[in-house]
């Protein structure tokens, strides 16, 4: 009988290990490049003023969720924008209150500014601050769909069920077949307030430090971005390793080559 020939095992060698070496090393060669970019900003924070730099650039801060309206709509009285961020509601660039209810409109009547919403309204003096809030336990109509003032200046709202006109008080709220009144209207607010209101809605920022500690670790790019890093990192060992071992044990390579 013939024996089968046995085959041969492969074995682990310097040939092998340089392949693969130089493969797994052009993989992570981006991720090392970043990680060491980052480690070098943080090492040295205080020269290239991490803490005190921001970050203002829309995309980016939509990632970390500091968002923004693209541009919201407002509605203008004597000069005065009314603008709702989210939940805050903003006199030309002051933020004055704060609501879940959407903004329907806003009047100028004598020295007040009567703001409506869905389910309310809300009085302002010349100085922004709240005179009251008059909500449906004070008997103003439910469901406001506009705002506006009629021919005696009287402040008129709209609801799916008729017109409502109040006192100069605001104490009662009684149905009217007044059809002539200048509704308050939605209007673009200028560019220059749309970035004075963005910037007070974002604060001062996004500490730049915060970006590059989190592209350091791979936190920029979410939870997948952590296992990512997590896996070029063991790469990188592994590199360190076939490097030590190609330094000690490179002659099995070089015998092949001859």
């Amino acid at each position: 009988m013939h024996n089968k020939p046995k085959k041969k095992k492969k074995k682990f060698n310097a040939k092998s290990t340089r392949h693969w070496h130089r493969y797994l090393g052009f993989i992570v060669s981006g991720f090392a490049l970043i990680l060491s970019f980052t480690g070098i900003m943080l090492n040295h924070t205080e020269y290239f003023n991490l803490d005190s730099r921001y970050v203002n650039s829309d995309k980016i801060l939509n990632i970390y969720g500091i968002k923004f309206p693209h541009h919201p709509v407002g509605y203008k009285i004597n000069g005065k924008w009314i603008t709702k961020v989210e939940r805050n509601l903003f006199v030309s660039s002051a933020n004055v209150y704060e609501s879940d209810e959407p903004l329907i409109g806003a009047v100028l009547i004598d020295d007040l500014i009567v703001v409506a919403f869905t389910q309310s309204v809300l009085l302002l003096n010349k100085q922004l601050e709240i005179v009251e809030l008059i909500g449906p336990e004070s008997g103003i109509p439910k469901d406001i769909v506009k705002i506006g003032l009629g021919k005696q200046n009287d402040v008129i709202i709209l609801t799916p069920e008729s017109n409502y006109k109040t006192d100069k008080d605001f104490l009662t709220w009684q149905q009217t077949e007044s059809s002539d009144v200048e509704w308050s209207t939605q209007q673009k607010i200028p560019d220059t307030l749309y970035n004075e209101i963005k910037n007070i809605y974002r604060g001062e920022g996004l500490p730049l430090e915060r970006v590059i500690l989190d592209l350091h670790s791979g936190r920029f790019f979410g939870k997948v971005g952590v296992y990512v890093w997590d896996a070029a990192g063991v790469i990188i060992l592994v590199l360190a390793l076939s490097g030590i071992f190609l330094f000690y044990f490179p002659a099995g390579f070089r015998k092949r080559q001859k």
